[in-house]
């Protein structure tokens, strides 16, 4: 792993937002299997990946059991994966 690279793993109650933000490097989150997950994440000059089915078209239900994930990074690439 690079040293620019920040890595969160997850393990949070349904209903609370994780943020994420860094100017300069890479993202990798890893989320605690069973969460269902709203993203929102950025990036300027990077690319955005997920290892999980995400909805990209933004029409799915949200509930109070929705963990949203918000990750914004300027340079550097977003990943998003189950542990």
């Amino acid at each position: 792993m690079s040293p620019r690279t920040r890595t969160v793993d997850v393990d949070a109650s349904p209903g609370l937002t994780c943020d994420v933000r860094t100017a300069s490097g890479n993202v990798r989150v890893f989320l605690a299997p069973g969460l269902v997950l709203d993203v929102d994440a950025t990036t300027v000059s990077g690319t955005l990946s997920s290892e999980i089915d995400i909805d990209v078209d933004g029409e799915g239900e949200l509930s109070e059991d929705t963990l949203r994930l918000r990750v914004r990074t300027v340079s550097g690439d977003v990943m998003v994966a189950r542990r």
